[in-house]
């Protein structure tokens, strides 16, 4: 409260009020900031961290409301959802780059939990895991280089590694039909249920709509099996999404790489930052063989929702795999067009806009790295 105070002591010098950008507002003078010092009034800092201004200005008055935060933490619980789905459509990783994937996720409720010190919260109160439980789906679309085994390997090692993860797997894929593990929402810890299914038709379209089926969660978060999520992206992403309801969209800035062993003469005509490969997230976990120099490009979409939606009128300004959405306005607004082999994702958007300009954005934290290489592309010809 008292850092909010000195800031707009200094622009009500300038003449500046309390700037308030929703109809949650207050109308209050600078200095009625005091009664709420003298109140003992807390602030609402995840719903601050969850704010990006593009001023200086301070933007609404959160306070810390434990009676609404219990309410919708008990409501998500009540239904038995996971608290987040993350959709993995896979036709080829390679597999060491589907490797780092998974981990990059999975290791994220990991470091949430621990960051706890150790210790899960109980249902219904402000601190509260957000990212767990969690739900991983994976979509077979004609995989044929072992990714996916190698992510389910991977995802096994990882809950070896932690005591306090529990996995269950369960393979819908015909043939390959078995569950691993045991899911109990009662044990203490970190809960991951993996789905794996096989996509009925060939297209990254058609995969994305038929995870989105299996997807129980209210929010989804996108990825891509050759990618990798930034520490701290989807803590980020879920809380934007949880305390901007206008909010159905949210994307993130992104760093494109390319390793040299890729195309080297392309690397070494390119404008680039020159960076190590350990430099990626969760590096230390993936093998260390195969260490090269990487050129990185960075992507930094529009971060205000008026803005990123205008852009949108001349190129597609969110990037895919960065996304995390609400899945009832995706399925509302009719998943993605299957007849587009290559803009499912910008098609999608421009019919969420279209309807609501505000609904779209992406925060201004790098969220993913984002491969690219001769098959980072999950389209094949049919």
């Amino acid at each position: 409260i008292l850092l909010i105070l000195a800031i707009n002591r200094v622009q009500n010098v300038c003449r500046a009020p309390l700037a308030c950008k929703d109809e949650n507002r207050f109308n209050l003078s600078p200095e009625a900031l005091l009664s709420f010092y003298d109140e003992k009034k807390m602030l609402n800092l995840a719903r601050y961290r969850a704010s990006y201004f593009n001023s200086s200005h301070v933007g609404d008055i959160y306070l810390l409301d434990n009676e609404s935060e219990r309410a919708t933490d008990a409501a998500i619980f009540e239904m038995n959802q996971p608290a987040l789905s993350v959709l993995i459509p896979v036709h080829t990783g390679p597999s060491e780059a589907a490797k780092h994937a998974i981990r990059s996720i999975i290791l994220q409720p990991i470091e949430e939990y621990q960051d706890h010190d150790g210790r899960r919260k109980e249902y219904g109160t402000y601190e509260q895991l957000r990212l767990s439980p969690m739900q991983i789906v994976l979509v077979d679309d004609r995989c044929n280089d072992g990714s996916i085994n190698t992510m389910m390997d991977t995802i096994k090692n990882i809950a070896s590694e932690f005591s306090f993860l529990h996995v269950a797997i369960q393979d819908y894929r015909q043939g390959n039909e078995h569950t691993y593990g045991v899911w109990d929402s009662l044990q203490d810890g970190i809960m991951l249920a993996v789905y794996i299914v096989s996509s009925p038709r060939p297209g990254v379209a058609a995969a994305l709509n038929h995870g989105l089926t299996y997807c129980r969660s209210h929010l989804v978060a996108r990825m891509d099996a050759d990618d990798i999520a930034e520490t701290g992206r989807l803590i980020s992403q879920t809380e934007a999404l949880r305390f901007q309801p206008k909010l159905n969209v949210v994307g993130a800035s992104v760093l494109l790489f390319r390793q040299d062993s890729v195309d080297s003469t392309r690397s070494q005509n390119s404008n680039a930052t020159r960076m190590d490969t350990r430099s990626l997230p969760y590096s230390s976990y993936v093998s260390t063989e195969h260490k090269s120099n990487m050129n990185v490009f960075p992507s930094l979409p529009p971060t205000d929702p008026g803005f990123a939606s205008w852009c949108m009128l001349f190129s597609c300004s969110v990037a895919h795999p960065s996304v995390m959405y609400r899945k009832e306005v995706i399925m509302t607004a009719g998943g993605y067009d299957e007849s587009c082999l290559y803009a499912e994702d910008y098609e999608l958007w421009l019919r969420l806009t279209l309807r609501t300009c505000s609904s779209l954005t992406s925060i201004p934290n790098i969220g993913l790295w984002h491969r690219k290489h001769r098959c980072s592309s999950p389209r094949t010809s049919k």
